[in-house]
């Protein structure tokens, strides 16, 4: 049968295999971690430009349409004022 010695060289040398293999999957990891968290932080980024661009429209809209009710308000006066000029000279 085998000797003490070979089952020990044999057992040392799936040990390094292991740690060998360990490594790449410690490596692996890593490069997983890091891809992910780059993934993360990119659409973080860009929820946060969409939620800019999403209040500034809502900025822009809300603004329009102040600006067309004053419009319109100055429009109604004045056709008011109108009216009331053309009953007093008829």
């Amino acid at each position: 049968g085998a000797s003490l010695a070979q089952v020990n060289a044999m057992l040392r040398e799936q040990l390094e295999q292991a740690n060998v293999a360990n490594q790449a999957l410690s490596e692996d990891i890593r490069k997983l971690t890091m891809d992910w968290t780059k993934a993360r932080e990119e659409l973080q980024q860009r929820e946060a430009e969409w939620r800019r661009e999403e209040e500034s429209f809502n900025d822009y809209f809300s603004s329009e349409h102040s600006r067309l009710l004053t419009l319109w308000r100055q429009a109604v006066s004045l056709r008011r004022h109108f009216s009331e000029t053309k009953s007093m000279t008829e």
